[in-house]
């Protein structure tokens, strides 16, 4: 369902910095698969280093990242706040939040920053699938369905927006459609758990038991915790 978060390129000015630092910068990227402690620490030195010629936002949105991959997401919000702060229209400052949000179950203020990421970016597929999503999760359907076409719209054929425009058709009891959008996604994403327990969870609801008992189990292969997850969303087994 959600994003995976990756580290950004750091934009850099003056060469004596970049000389002076080339690890630590390389490590703030995630460069040769740098641990997301390496990361926070190579990220931590370019900050205090203090430099001007650093693209700051970038760098507290990567220590973010960090954090985040460590389940830190206290620390990680804190960083992207920073980020914010620093650029207003730092849009993956907001997209990083906002799935920081979501992992502390604060989905509407996950909605409040994909707000934010379609004002900066309204082009960007991804701005309006988080949208779909989250308002999803939150019953917001018909505008969630909205975002979620728009998304399609600008990126058609994309596996993870069908996945979240399921999410919307299972909340809105069309299970056909719903059906529909997780085998899109499915064939974009064979392994795609959200996607198989949700055509479970319809292909249950439609009474075909055989159909759902299949794809619940191979959803819970793949993801054990998916069940607890869907009630998150509003979804539960009936």
């Amino acid at each position: 369902m959600r994003r995976v978060l990756i580290g950004l390129v750091l934009v850099l000015a003056a060469l004596p910095a970049r000389a002076q630092m080339q690890q630590q910068i390389d490590w703030c990227s995630g460069k040769n698969n740098a641990s997301p402690d390496l990361r926070i620490n190579g990220c931590t030195a370019v900050i205090q280093s203090g430099g001007s010629s650093f693209n700051l936002p970038a760098i507290f949105t990567n220590r973010g990242n960090a954090y985040h991959a460590k389940g830190q997401n206290d620390q990680a919000i804190q960083d992207y706040s920073q980020a914010i702060s620093l650029n207003a229209n730092f849009a993956p400052a907001y997209m990083a939040r906002s799935i920081s949000y979501d992992d502390k179950e604060q989905f509407n203020l996950a909605v409040q920053d994909d707000n934010q990421v379609i004002r900066i970016n309204p082009n960007d597929a991804s701005g309006w699938n988080y949208r779909c999503w989250d308002l999803a999760v939150v019953g917001q359907l018909q505008q969630a369905l909205t975002d979620c076409n728009q998304s399609l719209t600008l990126r058609p054929g994309d596996g993870d927006t069908f996945d979240s425009r399921g999410l919307v058709f299972l909340k809105l009891k069309q299970l056909d459609a719903a059906i529909a959008d997780y085998n899109a996604a499915l064939n974009k994403k064979p392994n795609l758990a959200s996607s198989l327990y949700g055509r479970g969870v319809a292909k249950l609801m439609k009474n075909d038991q055989a159909g759902a008992n299949a794809d619940i189990a191979a959803a819970k292969r793949l993801q054990p915790g998916i069940t607890d997850d869907f009630k998150k969303y509003g979804v539960q087994v009936p």
